[in-house]
């Protein structure tokens, strides 16, 4: 999965609009669990 397909998810299924900060503390986070 790339990481476009991953923020376009991210700002459809939010139930809030998500704040450009929002989006790269949820990747971080993520990829911080990947690892």
């Amino acid at each position: 999965m790339n990481l476009t397909r991953v923020v376009e998810a991210l700002l459809f299924s939010a139930p809030k609009p998500l704040s450009a900060k929002e989006i790269v503390d949820l990747l971080r986070r993520a990829g911080a669990e990947d690892e």
